[in-house]
């Protein structure tokens, strides 16, 4: 069994939030000598190319939800013939709905098992929640190692007592801060490409296009801001089944050609250059990466006030309620757009840079 090991899981084929950490931790620690491998219940993972250039293995699978069977079947021989290799088993999860991956890694004796939680309400369904109810008790029979982005999460997760769990541990999101600093020269040039004149004021919002992002909301919010501000812009970054609901959104509020759906990018930073706001009204988030990069951009922001409080680390990012009229939000959209950008984004010192998550595995 090698020691520095990992295998993961909980990548998917959107490059969202936990696929962004995941392959912030395994550059990081590839230097310290672990090696991760995935599994994936997809066709391609997202970032697949880069991470099978790091030299990890991804071993592919059909999804419980396609074929039940072919699923077992396919984790019992991953299992079988893999997890002598293994001395960690790292799952990353939304919900508790399926911890199949913990149990298996259990049964063919993998020493190490993290659940890590990444979200602090349901946002999969009926079916789905009930599952998570019912597995929340199971997994601590599982899991020898408890982490989670935030207390919420661990609260949803685990129940109220989390922090009596053995082997319980914050492990806050973090990105690599410097890469996502503001540049100009690529404001211009991108603004340029995409046709957007630089009096334009753009604002941004990246994320699965799905009911917990509330991307919704966020439209209504812009085309109100736009009746004040004609030469107004905004940028939606991400893929989801919401897609063509939000677009008939757009052009039912006559704003179809101010709203761009940019779809999943491997690369969002241009993307913060070139906006002017980051409008992220979450109905609930653990740790949301996707605020991170806005605020290590220096953009000002303005969230939902259900997130937690401890992702606001700029002096320029706002929360507000969702109860809140949108009169309100676009008024604090008018303060912040005059605020502008944090020169000295306060988030590249703080605990959210990805070099404070070097050391993680060496405490396993």
């Amino acid at each position: 069994m090698d020691q520095r090991k990992i295998l993961v899981v909980g990548m998917t084929d959107n490059p969202g939030g936990i696929e962004t950490l995941l392959l912030n931790v395994m550059a990081s620690a590839r230097d310290d000598g672990y090696k991760f491998d995935f599994i994936a219940n997809v066709p391609e993972l997202a970032f697949e190319n880069e991470i099978k250039s790091l030299g990890s293995e991804v071993f592919h699978i059909c999804s419980r939800h396609n074929n039940r069977f072919r699923f077992y079947s396919d984790l019992k021989v991953i299992f079988q013939e893999h997890a002598s290799q293994y001395y960690a088993v790292w799952e990353n999860a939304n919900s508790l709905a399926n911890i199949d991956y913990l149990i298996y890694a259990k049964r063919y004796g993998i020493p190490i098992r993290i659940m890590h939680a990444h979200n602090s309400r349901n946002s999969e369904g009926m079916i789905r929640g009930t599952l998570h109810g019912v597995n929340r008790m199971r997994v601590k029979n599982i899991a020898t190692h408890f982490w989670s982005v935030s207390d919420e999460a661990s609260e949803w997760f685990f129940g109220k007592s989390y922090k009596s769990l053995p082997n319980y541990k914050v492990i806050t999101n973090a990105i690599d801060t410097k890469r996502f600093a503001f540049s100009d020269d690529i404001r211009f040039s991108l603004r340029d490409q995409l046709n957007i004149p630089m009096s334009a004021v753009v604002f941004g919002n990246v994320g699965r296009l799905h009911a917990q992002k509330n991307q919704s909301f966020a439209i209504d919010i812009f085309a109100a801001y736009n009746r004040i501000n004609p030469d107004s812009r905004f940028l939606i970054l991400g893929k989801g089944e919401l897609e063509e609901e939000l677009k008939k959104q757009a052009v039912h509020l006559g704003i179809d050609d101010k709203v761009v759906f940019m779809g999943a990018v491997d690369n969002s930073k241009p993307f913060y250059d070139i906006m002017d706001l980051f409008l992220f009204p979450s109905q609930f988030e653990g740790l949301p990466i996707a605020l991170l990069e806005a605020q290590a951009n220096g953009l000002p922001c303005l969230i939902s006030d259900s997130i937690s409080s401890s992702a606001n680390v700029n002096n320029n990012i706002i929360g507000l309620s969702l109860h809140e009229p949108i009169d309100r939000w676009v008024d604090r959209c008018c303060d912040l757009v005059e605020c502008g950008r944090n020169a000295y984004p306060e988030i590249c010192e703080s605990k959210y840079d990805i070099s404070n998550l070097s050391g993680i595995f060496s405490e396993l």
